[in-house]
This record gives structure tokens, C-alpha cells and sequence, in this order.
């Protein structure tokens, strides 16, 4: 091989550069030209009906997408109506007529009822114990007492594990009305079994909209089956044989596909994935030609670029050749005044070629030797500025973290010598202020509220010691509520209000009680007194200050007395951490305490998040 290309050169050499380049150039630039040419020309449309296979897949993929977020809110609603107290009261309810069960009947019929009317697709909601007792809520005609245990269609579907999905069907308790239902078992946790059956029956246009909303060409459409392969929804008459002859297809088989077939003499693409909460079949048909315009498009845009690439090779070859050849002249002439040792000449770059980019480079190149002895310079002073900020910024960082570190330092000093010198309270209040101050500087946004909790009992054991045997705190919050992170700091300053305002004033021993529960996705804590109170009107304007503060998002010392401040803090801070869903509420008579209270998410949903 090498021999080969030495006879070549050796050949190549007899002729003048200009032909040598127009013959290079004319062999390789019409052999790839032509060899892409026909090999683009005979696969374009393969690889383009790949891709729009591919699309159309992507595109019942996004009807599973709108069936799973609707099957995943159900999820959460059918959660809502399983706990609820009534439905579980009602789930052991055999005789109707006692005065609790149909209390509770009434309750429950509301509570349906609020479900039913705030959801427009939602057409009615049926609780059925197994007794057979059946409360329900429809926003049309229903059967008042219907048998859902002789219904054979109820008893079958009971039978089934879980929540699912039912195609459109019409049904006998509807009064013949059509409607899609998500049904399934309910537990009635006292006993921890199943005794029960919830069906929320919803209007078909519902889904019939997940699949009429997607266009395919003209005339192409999407619809659903089952897994017995029938369709979910009604289907259009001129589409029923259509459905019919695509739902005994073997593709099904596969989790999703697509496929070119010929449907009454008409070349089709159908396209078609799973759903994978229901299982069903989503499938998308359209007539090829109605979508493979492009591709022909595309075909004859490529045979086009290359007749065309073809003529402007011809034309401008030998123009070219020339253009090619009096830029080497040219940097051969540069390159000898180099050689004399002029650094400062530059090569014209008027070119945008690879001789272009050659010029480009040389002169670049010069550039390099030229500012070389600069450029090493700068790079040392860089350097040195670089280690002087570094160290400026450690020194920083130093200064930073001195003053806390020393105070903590000097509390538990205290702590130290009033633990030797055995005096108890020296010893005590430096431990307790200590942790305070710990906790506070730790750097953790949020803490458990039983980390909260601690810092809240170090606090009062300081004022126990100023204040001996003057309050009581009593403590009532469930363990696990107790894991629950919350934003740091946000009970101490409310406890410590509770004290300053309310229970020192009363001249007498008084008591705190801090408390927490949870309903449904919030988590309340309250702080509560049985302190001296305020007066109706100072608790008016306290209130307006915090709502006008929040608005604003500023403190106006002038304007509140600074022993509120606090309260705005706290408030600033939750509403700042967790949006509107973070609240601070104050309640008070004269001479009956105040209760304040503390409404966050429940997750620690915050507006970073």
C-alpha cells in the first residue's frame, strides 16, 4: 500500500498544483456527494417512519399520562373518604333506624354531597356496606334503595383486590345511565377487614376527552381497550369497524408498538402502549398519507440539495482550484518574512476554509510569541492576588465564627465553676442558657418539634430560677408527632410572650400548656395560658399590626411596643418558609389567658420546595 501511494505522489508531482487540486477535488467531491445521495434517498423514509412510529407511541403515552394523574387524584380522594369517621361508623351499620345511624347517615350524606357538587366531572358517589345499606350522592336520577348485593355485576367486582378503573357501562343503579366507575374496597379499621364498597361514578365525556383532544392528521383518532380487548369508551360509528378489526391484533402483546398496515385498502399507521395502571390498550390511528407528507418533502428536498450540490461543483471547480492555490502562495510569503525574524506581520484572514483557519492559526501563533514574557507575568501576579484574597477570606470566616465560639466557650465556663464551686444555680442557668445558645447557632433551618421542645424546657429552666415555683408547663403532644420537622424557633418566643405578658402579670403561680395535633394535611401547635389576659381592644390592634406587617413584610417598632415583636417574627418566619399556608392566631378574654396558635403543612411543605 505504501509502495502505491509513493507512485502516486511521484506521479502527482509531474503536474501543476492548480489541475492536481481540480482533479482531487472533482473524485472527492462527486463520489461521497453521489454515494450520500443515493444512500439518503433510499433511507430517509425508512428512518422517517421510524421516528413518527416513535411519535405517534409518545403520543397515547401522553393520554396514560393525563389517565394517571386522574387515577393518582382519585388515589387521594378515595384516602379522604376512607378515613373520614362517618364512612367508617357507617361501614358497621346494620340497623337504620337507631338514632345514632342515622345521625350519622345525615353526616355522611353531606359529606358525600360536598364531594359530589365540587367536582364537575363526578357525577355520584355510592358507600355500600356489606350489609347492603347503600348511602350515596348523584347529581342525576338514581335508584333510592337499590340491591347492590343481587346485582351480579357489584358482586363480581367486589371480588377483586384494590382500586380499579371500569370502562363505560350503563348501569342499573343509574337508572340506565352510562358512566365510568372507580370502585373498590373499604376497611373498617376497628376490626381491621373489609366491610364495605365506595364507586364514584363520573361522567364518560370525562375520558373521552383524554383521547378526542389528541389530532392525528385528518382524519386519524385515538381510543382505548380494555384488557379483553373491547373499547373503553363509545366510539363513532364510521370508526366502529376500524376498532374492530385492530382489537384481535397479536402487537398487543407487546407493551407498546406500532405498525403500517393496510385497513380497508387504505396504508395505515397504528401505534398503540399500555397503560400502567390499568392495563388498557391506547391506541392511535391514522391514514399514512395524511401524515407522510413531510417525509416525501424531505425525500425530494435531499435528491434537490444534491442536483443542485452537483452544478455548483461543475461551475465553480476550476474558480476554486485558483482561490485554493493563491492563499498558499501567499502564506508561503508570510512565512519567509517570519523567518527573517518579523514577529509583527500578520497574515490577511479573508478567508473562511481551512486555509482560512491555517491563516487564522499562524497568526495566532505570532500572537503567542509575542506576548509571551506578558502573559507569564500576569499568570504570577494572578497567582498572588489569588493567595492574598484566600487568606483574606479565611481571616473572614475567623472573625466569623470567634465571637459565638468564645461566648459558648465562656458559658460552659460558667457552667464549670458554678459545678465546682457547687453553686446550683450558676451551674444550672449557664448549662440551660448554653444549650440555648447552641441551638440557636447550629445553622439548621428546621428542627423535630421535640428538638424544639428541649430548647423550650432549657428556656424555662432559666426562669424558674429567676422565678421559683411560680409556672407550671404542661406538655401534650403525641410521639409522633414529635418526629415532625418544623422551622426552628418558632415556640420558644411564643412561650416566652405567654410568660412575660401574661403570667408574670398575674401576680400568682400560673400554667402553660403547649400542645399539637394533626387534620388532614396541616399541623397545628398551640401555646396557651391561663394568664391575665388582653384587653379587647389592645387584641385588635395587635391583630391588625400582624396582618398589616405581613402585607408589607417589614416591623414598625414605632408602631407596635417592642414586647410584640416576637409574634411578628415568628409570623414573618412562617409565612416567609411556608407561604400562605403558614399562619399565627391569637385568642384572648381579659383575665381568662390567651391561646395562640401555630397552622403549618403537615410534610413541611415549604416555598423553597
Amino acid at each position: 500500500m505504501k509502495t502505491l501511494l509513493d507512485k502516486l505522489d511521484r506521479w502527482g508531482g509531474k503536474f501543476k498544483l492548480q489541475p492536481k487540486l481540480l482533479i482531487i477535488f472533482y473524485f472527492v467531491s462527486f463520489v461521497p456527494l453521489l454515494t450520500l445521495a443515493a444512500f439518503f434517498y433510499f433511507i430517509s423514509t425508512e428512518i422517517l417512519k421510524d421516528e413518527l412510529g416513535a411519535y405517534m407511541v409518545g403520543t397515547t403515552k401522553q393520554v396514560d399520562q393525563r389517565l394517571s394523574s386522574f387515577l393518582e387524584e382519585m388515589n387521594h380522594l378515595t384516602s379522604t373518604i376512607h378515613f373520614n369517621d362517618s364512612v367508617q361508623n357507617f361501614l358497621d351499620t346494620d340497623d337504620p333506624y337507631e338514632q345514632s345511624t342515622i345521625e350519622n347517615s345525615q353526616r355522611l350524606r353531606q359529606f358525600l354531597d360536598n364531594i359530589t357538587h365540587h367536582r364537575a366531572r363526578l357525577d355520584s358517589v355510592y358507600v355500600i356496606n356489606d350489609y347492603g345499606k347503600v348511602i350515596h350522592s348523584s347529581k342525576s336520577s338514581s335508584v333510592f334503595d337499590y340491591d347492590f348485593l343481587g346485582d351480579p355485576w357489584y358482586v363480581d367486582r367486589i371480588k377483586e383486590e384494590g382500586f380499579h378503573l371500569l370502562p363505560v357501562k350503563q348501569h342499573a343503579f343509574a337508572r340506565g345511565k352510562s358512566s365510568f366507575t372507580y370502585m373498590g374496597r373499604l376497611n373498617y379499621f376497628s376490626q381491621y377487614r373489609e366491610q364495605g364498597t365506595l364507586l364514584l361514578n363520573f361522567d364518560p365525556q370525562y375520558l373521552s376527552e383524554m383521547t378526542d383532544s389528541i389530532k392525528l392528521g385528518d382524519t386519524g383518532f385515538v381510543f382505548m381497550l380494555t384488557n379483553d380487548r373491547k373499547p373503553v369508551t363509545s366510539v363513532e360509528k364510521e370508526n366502529e369497524e376500524i376498532i374492530s378489526k385492530l382489537s384481535s391484533l397479536s402487537m398487543y402483546k407487546e407493551d407498546s408498538g406500532y405498525s403500517l398496515m393496510t385497513i380497508n385498502d387504505v396504508l395505515t399507521l397504528v401505534s398503540f402502549s399500555t397503560s400502567k395502571e390499568t392495563g388498557w390498550k391506547i391506541v392511535g390511528v391514522v391514514p399514512f398519507h395524511e401524515v407522510s407528507a413531510k417525509i416525501k418533502t424531505i425525500s425530494y428536498g435531499i435528491v434537490a440539495f444534491c442536483i443542485i450540490g452537483i452544478i455548483f461543483i461543475l461551475i465553480f471547480s476550476k474558480y476554486l482550484s485558483q482561490v485554493i492555490t493563491r492563499p498558499l502562495f501567499r502564506l508561503q510569503e508570510s512565512m519567509e518574512r517570519v523567518e527573517q525574524g518579523d514577529f509583527t506581520f500578520q497574515v490577511p484572514m479573508d478567508r473562511g476554509d481551512e486555509l482560512g483557519d491555517l491563516s487564522r492559526h499562524f497568526n495566532h501563533m505570532l500572537k503567542k510569541l509575542e506576548h509571551l514574557k506578558e502573559e507569564v507575568y500576569l499568570a504570577g501576579l494572578r497567582e498572588t492576588k489569588l493567595q492574598l484574597l484566600n487568606r483574606e477570606s479565611e481571616l473572614h470566616a475567623l472573625q466569623m465564627q470567634i465571637n459565638p465560639h468564645f461566648l459558648y466557650n465562656t458559658l460552659n465556663t460558667m457552667k464549670c465553676v458554678g459545678e465546682v464551686y457547687e453553686v446550683k444555680e450558676v451551674y444550672e442557668m449557664s448549662e440551660s442558657l448554653s444549650i440555648m445558645f447552641k441551638y440557636s447557632i447550629d445553622g439548621e433551618k428546621y428542627k423535630l418539634i421535640d428538638e424544639e421542645l428541649d430548647h423550650v424546657r432549657a428556656y424555662l429552666n432559666i426562669i424558674s430560677i429567676r422565678f421559683p415555683d411560680s409556672i407550671d408547663c404542661h406538655i401534650d403532644i403525641p410521639q409522633y408527632l414529635k418526629e415532625i420537622p418544623v422551622l426552628k424557633l418558632i415556640l420558644q418566643p411564643l412561650v416566652e410572650n405567654a410568660i412575660e405578658h401574661g403570667l408574670l402579670p398575674k401576680g400568682e403561680k400560673g400554667n402553660i400548656w403547649i400542645s399539637a395535633e394533626s387534620k388532614e394535611d396541616l399541623l397545628i401547635l398551640q401555646v396557651k395560658d391561663d394568664g391575665v389576659g388582653i384587653l379587647k381592644d389592645k387584641l385588635i390592634q395587635i391583630r391588625n399590626y400582624l396582618t398589616s406587617s405581613l402585607r408589607k413584610g417589614i416591623i414598625n417598632k414605632e408602631k407596635l411596643q417592642s414586647n410584640h415583636i416576637g409574634l411578628n417574627n415568628v409570623q414573618q418566619r412562617l409565612y416567609h418558609n411556608y407561604g400562605k399556608k403558614g399562619k399565627l392566631n391569637i385568642k384572648s378574654n381579659e383575665k381568662a389567658g390567651t391561646v395562640i396558635e401555630i397552622t403549618i403543612p403537615l410534610h413541611g411543605d415549604s416555598v423553597d420546595s
